[in-house]
């Protein structure tokens, strides 16, 4: 039995799903009124060869992507201990001015997929990627104050929001509904892979403990961008990634496709209230996970556990290997529909940052304290994939596919941004006053040398995730209108063309 054979009593509204079975159109958005399933609709849910090539190309090329990048994200320590005039504000820029990039070329990468088409973008993505690590490259000196790091972060930013703005539209414009939180997950599986290898590869060549090869590390970074580049346009030109009926479509100018997404959304009150609480929930979980990204690895270091090489990304690992498998279970065999478990992704993850951070088990011997802190971080993973195989694929499931490169980009820029408001309200300033009480103290020592400094940052994490529960709570029990009567498809032109054509 699948989701949408559940119903949901919520507020008082009986909704079956979201999008009850209804009369649709020849394009065949949804079900017949008789409830059987039209023929292009039944075979929308099969694997074909396209589909299985897509399933498999398109998170092949995002592993790619981040065997590169991800070389930051794991060296915060060398960095600093090499390029000894980058400050703590400034590597947290690094992280923060990369999301502004994102945010910025979110909505316009979602919409270029209509244009070009989903495998001539993550071409070009890739490339740009490849790009930014060659001038982070050529700024590693050991009296260098970071600005050519800065800037290849932006551009590595530019280049991976285009990459997931055209792998998340490409997949989902490919999959059914039911098949699309199987696709993200295989999407979180592969970041999961490319950050763990991540972890172990870049500290063997940087070296774990002074004097640091930095310079070997990021060119070994440059090398892996520029081959995951090659291997992407490979890929492209092999087997071609674009949906089927892309051709013979009607394309729109970025002005007039925003405005066609404007106007769906007032003439949709009902499916706006479910997406309006979809983002609130999307920026409080990403703010719990992704803010913190940029002091995983020196914070989970600092407890001293076993294995310290591996705690760099094992929360990306762990995330993202069960992904796949949990992404697939809920969209083809849980019994119920997946929303009545979003509220335990925000409890999940802020109970385990709230016990980080009263530090229960630092006390433990060396091999319990990384049990303990494998368990939270299990707790942090698992959270992330409930809320990313249930809400990340609403965008596509309350809209129609021409809407999708717009409407996808927009979950996104609203994470990212979220993201940067932790960063730059909040951790940047925390930061900057636990580096200044080490020069007040004439002590050599930056943001991170003691577990106390993560303190202020580790009650945001938690307070965020709470709140995300909270908000997840509200909506499935009050908030959840029913939309049986708002059918989802774009009305047609006199010319019968779609208004903007598939991404």
């Amino acid at each position: 039995m699948t989701n949408s054979s559940n119903g949901y009593q919520g507020g008082g509204v009986g909704l079956k799903d979201e999008y009850a079975p209804q009369e649709r159109g020849a394009e065949g958005y949804g079900l017949v009124k008789n409830g059987k399933k039209s023929a292009d609709d039944a075979k929308s849910q099969g694997w074909s060869g396209g589909k299985l090539t897509v399933i498999i190309c398109v998170p092949l090329i995002f592993l790619l992507m981040g065997l590169g990048d991800e070389w930051f994200s794991v060296s915060k320590k060398q960095i600093q201990g090499y390029m000894v005039n980058v400050s703590s504000l400034t590597f947290k820029n690094m992280s923060s001015w990369q999301k502004y990039a994102k945010i910025v070329l979110f909505l316009p990468g979602g919409f270029f997929v209509t244009w070009f088409g989903g495998g001539n973008m993550m071409a070009i993505a890739q490339t740009t990627v490849a790009l930014g690590i060659v001038v982070q490259f050529f700024d590693v000196t050991p009296e260098s104050f970071g600005s050519g790091l800065l800037w290849g972060r932006i551009i590595t930013g530019v280049g991976k929001a285009c990459m997931m703005g055209a792998t998340e539209a490409t997949l989902y414009t490919w999959m059914s509904k039911d098949q699309r939180p199987f696709a993200k997950g295989m999407l979180l599986g592969a970041g999961g892979i490319s950050q763990m290898t991540t972890s172990f590869l870049y500290p063997a060549v940087i070296g774990r403990l002074e004097p640091y090869n930095l310079y070997g590390g990021v060119a070994v970074a440059a090398g892996v961008g520029c081959m995951a580049a090659v291997m992407t346009w490979f890929i492209h030109c092999s087997y071609g990634l674009s949906p089927p009926g892309l051709k013979g479509k009607k394309r729109m100018g970025f002005t007039e496709a925003f405005s066609c997404t404007m106007n769906w959304m007032l003439s949709h009150p009902k499916a706006m209230i479910h997406l309006t609480m979809f983002w609130l929930i999307t920026a409080f979980t990403e703010a719990c996970w992704g803010a913190p990204k940029v002091e995983y690895q020196s914070l989970f270091v600092g407890w001293n556990p076993l294995a310290q090489d591996m705690f760099g990304k094992v929360h990306k690992f762990i995330q993202g290997m069960s992904a796949p498998f949990i992404g697939y279970f809920f969209g083809k065999y849980l019994p119920f529909d997946r929303l009545y478990l979003l509220p335990l992704s925000g409890l999940f993850m802020g109970g385990a940052w709230g016990a980080i951070y009263m530090q229960w088990g630092l006390e433990l011997e060396q091999f319990s304290r990384t049990v303990v802190l494998l368990v939270y971080i299990i707790f942090l993973g698992l959270g992330y994939n409930i809320f990313c195989v249930i809400v990340f694929p609403k965008s596509a499931d309350l809209t129609p596919k021409e809407l999708h490169a717009i409407v996808i980009p927009m979950s996104m820029i609203i994470g990212h941004s979220a993201q940067n408001v932790i960063l730059d309200v909040f951790m940047g300033p925390n930061m900057k006053a636990a580096d200044a009480a080490y020069k007040a103290q004439g002590i050599r020592g930056k943001y991170g040398d003691s577990l106390d400094d993560y303190n202020p940052n580790l009650k945001i994490f938690a307070l965020t995730g709470l709140i995300s529960a909270v908000i997840a709570m509200v909506f499935l029990s009050c908030a959840r209108p029913s939309l049986e009567d708002e059918p989802k498809e774009l009305k047609k032109k006199e010319n019968d063309q779609p208004l903007l054509s598939n991404a």
